[in-house]
């Protein structure tokens, strides 16, 4: 069962920067406002199923783990997908999803020293595998990722975007590694993925709209065009999804490497999304698809050295 759940992370997390991509074509939305809409959809469909849930079944709270939940509240949904959709915005979706996968081998050395977590041989070579893909990947990324047509000084300003991309996909990796030893130890004192998620969510929304509100962008969202705030809170909803279906793989005892590197298939759904919607955009081809299929097999060997 922990393994299902993480391949459906994948699923959750491979749609969220997908959707954040079609949100973001054309302009129309400034990458804070759909951070905002997506973190607003996300939180709510979270916090109407834990009402409904404590309705049903009183739960029994330690703030200990609440505390861990907050803290992963703060390094995934808020910073891990923030630069996520930074990174999407200058390399696209399929690229930003890959260099994400850096997770995978930050979590298993950040799981060793404070879960005590180790993992099998077969494991190692699968995350060894995701570590190779991911510097082909930052490799990759530095080309031109543009349009195209663009004439040659649009050209250069791509170049230095892919770069920042770069960063900021691999930043999100680091972010959603922290995030997952803390998700871990959450879970650990309240088993509740629920519960986990909707205070994750709910601390990043918070964080966020403080910070929204200095900038006097608080409400800035609402008057977003309706297509991409809609793709925006599919975003949100993928999102959720993605923490939960993980914080459930957690639960049925797995580890937080070899989880992690499931949910690192999931570029290879955010590349078929790609394919079908945005070839163009993001210079979709055999080399990229390639890679995506490098890093979803290292995945695929770590989940297989689980036992």
């Amino acid at each position: 069962m922990g393994a299902l759940f993480a391949i459906l992370s994948a699923v959750g997390f491979g749609l969220t920067l997908s959707f954040i991509q079609l949100g973001l074509r054309g302009g129309r939305v400034t990458s804070g406002d759909g951070m905002m809409i997506s973190l607003i959809a996300g939180t709510a469909v979270l916090v109407v199923a834990l009402a409904v849930s404590a309705s049903v079944e009183p739960m029994h709270i330690q703030w200990q783990g609440v505390a861990y939940f907050v803290l992963a509240g703060l390094m995934a949904p808020l910073f891990g997908r923030g630069v996520s959709v930074l990174a999407t915005e200058r390399i696209g979706s399929t690229r930003a999803a890959s260099l994400g996968v850096s997770e995978a081998f930050i979590a298993a050395p950040l799981a060793y020293l404070f879960l005590d977590q180790g993992v099998s041989q077969l494991s190692a070579i699968g995350i060894v595998v995701i570590a190779v893909g991911t510097v082909l990947f930052i490799n990759e990324s530095r080309r031109f990722v543009g349009d195209p047509d663009d004439p040659p000084h649009l050209a250069v300003q791509s170049r230095r975007a892919a770069v920042l991309g770069v960063a900021f996909g691999l930043s999100a990796g680091l972010f959603f590694a922290m995030a997952g030893i803390f998700r871990q130890m959450g879970v650990d004192a309240i088993p509740s993925a629920l519960v986990g998620s909707a205070i994750g969510s709910a601390v990043a929304l918070v964080v966020f709209g403080v910070d929204a509100a200095r900038r006097r962008r608080l409400t800035a969202w609402a008057r977003a065009p309706r297509r991409p705030a809609a793709m925006f809170a599919l975003s949100g909803l993928a999102g959720s999804f993605g923490n939960l279906t993980f914080l459930w793989a957690l639960d049925n005892n797995g580890t937080v490497a070899v989880s992690t590197a499931i949910k690192n298939t999931s570029p290879i759904f955010t590349f078929l999304f790609a394919a079908a919607f945005m070839a163009r955009r993001e210079r979709i081809g055999l080399r990229l698809g390639l890679l995506v299929l490098m890093v979803a097999a290292g995945a695929v060997l770590a989940a297989l050295g689980r036992g």
